[in-house]
């Protein structure tokens, strides 16, 4: 059996390393009550870390400095050529906008104005145009629609909500006040065993009927 090697765990070596260098650091500088006084400072001073990183630093200041200096001199220039350039253009397009909102507003009033004209003329020619048996039939109808709804749909709707209600109360009393999943797996293995049971005895009552009608037809 051979046994898989694993690699040299260096992301938790440099992590240790880490936290070991964090903590001496810390200590250094507490137990020197100054990060300047601190061994860790000196010996930055003393190989030149220190005076690499101020000289990086002040670099990255002027350079900042130049470049903030370069955006307030240029800005106002290419600010002024992109108006010149793109101005007129966005001009255009803004007055294009203004004209089409215009011409919708005008279609828009126009539109409901005409709606507000001729539905009392449609409406009137419907009633004009629209036989009395028509009207008498939707009312016959609309009486009808009533009568089912307070003679049978809401007498259906209390008796399934009763049924409910019944069988909510029959399998709280089966599983002794509390439904629980114990007790909802119970009735369904139950239920399960109970129509398997049928299915075989359904069967086997057709085939003893089928085998009684051969031997009579024989």
């Amino acid at each position: 059996m051979k046994m898989r090697g694993h690699g040299f765990p260096w992301s938790k070596l440099l992590m240790v390393l880490l936290v070991f260098a964090a903590g001496f650091i810390a200590h250094d500088i507490r137990s020197h009550d100054s990060v300047a006084d601190s061994s860790t400072a000196k010996y930055l001073r003393s190989s030149g870390v220190t005076a690499v990183s101020q000289q990086a630093w002040s670099k990255i200041t002027v350079y900042t400095k130049q470049g903030f200096s370069w955006l307030e001199k240029n800005t106002p220039h290419y600010y002024s050529e992109c108006m010149r350039v793109f101005g007129p253009v966005m001009e255009q397009g803004v007055e294009k906008t203004k004209a089409a909102a215009v011409v919708l507003s005008e279609n828009t009033s126009q539109f409901i104005l005409w709606v507000k004209e001729t539905t009392p003329l449609a409406i009137e020619w419907v009633n004009t145009n629209t036989p009395d048996s028509v009207f008498q039939m939707l009312a016959y109808l609309k009486e009808l629609l009533i009568f089912i709804h307070h003679n049978y749909v809401l007498p259906a709707l209390t008796y399934i909500s009763d049924l409910l209600l019944q069988a909510w109360t029959n399998l709280q009393d089966s599983c002794n006040g509390e439904v629980s999943v114990s007790c909802l797996r119970g009735h369904a293995v139950y239920f399960t065993n109970s129509t398997w049971q049928l299915l075989q005895h359904t069967t086997s009552a057709i085939k003893s009927w089928a085998q009684e009608l051969l031997t009579r037809a024989g």
